[in-house]
């Protein structure tokens, strides 16, 4: 593996998280809902908004694929019987849309333009405007272009992990893959018993499963775009960092850890020494307080040149 980069430079776009909680969506009037309806190659139509996501994935890295599920609850701004979302080289099965009134519908996921990721689901009849939860099971394989949830080696022991930005979320689970689209992200990880797994938030649950597997619950994010959702598995090195303190612009403590390929936990404590001083000067700067209540940096074992930043989770490589 190759040495890890100077911190600086690592984070040189860590605090850009910092501007997500300035920004709220504004969304365009609804369009006609026809089944005959031409793919949307460009924006998605703005009549169908997402809510919330709640992402149940099992993820082991020494396998060539995974399997998930997702459920979106979503606002339906006018009658309709399909809506557009994307999705990637995935494996849709099951569909269900379950409408206000709790009623169940059998849908059916069509990856209409599949090159350009655009996906339909039908709903099997018209339903006029309302919030709908929208529940789907897939399955994909690792993608081999380091985008969506990907898959790479350390020292013969296989990592999975994430790269969305800027619209490669599509790859990883059947979304609203686009950056004015802001929800909460609730992240379940079904992983084997001797891995490690982290997200952009903190772990609030862990249950033993059967045959050698452990589900691990994380908190809610605050409202993200797809493309700064992350998780990472593995059989990581965790290394507690100094915790940053409070500032006259932010009250709380925040959390701060290291994450490296395994056996490598000890060459973050240099970084890791010079975090709390970073934060305190871009605080300083913007003007606001670091938003998220973790963070957790993690030395990629990947090879690819550059750095990226995600809420409450800093990747960099070297």
């Amino acid at each position: 593996m190759r040495g890890m980069r100077s911190l600086p430079l690592c984070l040189g776009v860590l605090l850009a998280s910092f501007c997500l909680v300035r920004t709220m969506p504004v969304f365009a009037a609804g369009v006609t809902s026809l089944m005959a309806e031409a793919p949307p190659l460009g924006k998605l139509p703005r009549w169908a908004v997402p809510q919330s996501y709640d992402l149940h994935l099992r993820v082991d890295p020494k396998q060539d694929d995974y399997s998930g599920k997702v459920s979106i609850k979503l606002q339906l701004k006018q009658s309709s019987d399909h809506l557009w979302l994307r999705g990637q080289d995935l494996k849709v099965g099951k569909v269900t849309i379950t409408d206000a009134a709790g009623n169940p519908h059998q849908g059916k996921y069509i990856a209409v333009a599949p090159k350009q990721g655009v996906s339909r689901i039908d709903f099997g009849g018209e339903l006029k405007s309302q919030t709908l939860t929208l529940d789907m099971a897939f399955n994909a394989p690792f993608n081999g272009q380091l985008q969506g949830l990907y898959k790479v080696s350390d020292a013969g022991q296989p990592y999975a992990m994430t790269q969305m930005e800027p619209i490669s979320a599509r790859y990883a689970f059947p979304c609203f893959d686009e950056p004015d689209f802001k929800t909460p992200f609730t992240l379940h990880l079904t992983i084997p018993a001797d891995e490690v797994a982290v997200a952009n938030t903190q772990q609030v649950k862990q249950t033993q499963d059967a045959d050698g597997w452990k589900t691990l619950t994380f908190a809610p994010t605050q409202p993200l775009p797809t493309y700064l959702v992350a998780w990472a598995v593995g059989p990581w090195d965790i290394v507690d960092g100094p915790d940053i303190p409070a500032t006259p612009w932010r009250a709380h403590v925040t959390q701060l850890r290291g994450v490296a390929p395994h056996g490598q936990g000890a060459r973050m404590q240099r970084s890791l020494a010079m975090v709390p001083g970073i934060i305190e000067m871009e605080e300083d700067y913007y003007g606001f307080g670091y938003p998220w209540n973790k963070l957790d940096l993690l030395a990629a074992p990947d090879f690819s040149a550059g750095a990226m930043e995600n809420a409450g989770l800093v990747t960099f490589r070297d």
